[in-house]
């Protein structure tokens, strides 16, 4: 998702750079150049999420770099990592670079900012590294506000925390999804906006098999209602189950081999098969 409303993104989660970037030149997305960035070490291997540059109102070039944390639970070794694409990413370009952690994890009082090494001689930190965090359980104080809010991307972290909150309900996640599905109908979204976020509800609220055709059933009556219809459930459903399995036989390939290589081939593999889909649509988490 963030390929298509990165700008939607920078915006709602961090206004103080949406104000200094210069949005009518555009940017360049970098994750090509930069996609097989790797570092073999303790912490294993390294893969950009998302690299884009920009540039700033002063006529300054800058790239920021965007990590994306979907893991449930602290990792210790996040703010390490953090660093050692910001650093890698300057290696490479020579420009300044600005690191930012999207966090989608469950704790609120996990929101590591900063990697420090210390001299052992001295006891004084000799490097400090600080970076950006966004906080997604952040927004659940702000419900109305995201409701109300135009900003597309407002949408799209009603949805990640629906994920969130409903994990244990699954009544819930069907009342949810219906409802965030038919207030996409009624928003003013083109439909090919309508259509990506249709594809990241039904990839990050999954269903059981029984509650998904209920979904389908009043999802096909109230598209009806509008006079409109998108990809049905049953072909998104496909789409999300290649994305799926192409993630699943690297995972076993990397197991098999006793390499990590297998995941990220996997997870492109079944990125291919999205992307093939539905118009190089990117998701949020994976």
């Amino acid at each position: 998702m963030l390929s298509h409303f990165f700008q939607p993104f920078i915006e709602l989660c961090l206004p103080t750079i949406e104000a200094q970037i210069d949005w009518e030149k555009g940017y360049e997305n970098l994750n090509k150049d930069f996609e097989k960035m790797s570092h073999s070490s303790k912490t294993g291997k390294r893969l950009l999420d998302m690299l884009i540059k920009v540039t700033m109102l002063d006529g300054h070039q800058k790239l920021i770099l965007i990590h994306l944390e979907i893991q449930a639970q602290k990792q210790n070794d996040f703010p390490q990592r953090m660093y050692t694409y910001n650093y890698k990413v300057y290696d490479k370009y020579q420009l300044p670079v600005v690191s930012i952690a999207l966090l989608l994890d469950e704790d609120p009082s996990w929101r590591p900012n900063s990697f420090e090494m210390e001299d052992p001689f001295l006891k004084v930190p000799y490097l400090v590294f600080k970076y950006h965090v966004v906080k997604l359980l952040d927004f659940s104080t702000q419900r109305e506000a995201l409701i109300n809010n135009k900003n597309i991307f407002a949408k799209i972290v009603r949805i990640q925390l629906s994920a969130l909150e409903t994990q244990q309900n699954l009544f819930q996640r069907l009342h949810d999804k219906i409802e965030l599905d038919t207030e996409l109908l009624k928003s003013e979204l083109t439909e090919e906006e309508i259509s990506q976020l249709k594809i990241f509800l039904d990839w990050i609220l999954l269903l059981p098999e029984e509650l998904m055709m209920t979904y389908t059933e009043q999802i096909k009556e109230i598209e009806k209602e509008f006079g409109v219809t998108f990809v049905s459930s049953a072909e998104r459903v496909g789409v999300i189950k290649g994305l799926r399995e192409g993630h699943q036989k690297g995972l076993q390939k990397g197991l098999q081999e006793g390499r990590q290589e297998g995941r990220q081939e996997g997870h492109q593999e079944g990125m291919r098969n999205m992307l093939d889909r539905q118009s190089d649509v990117a998701f949020l988490a994976m």
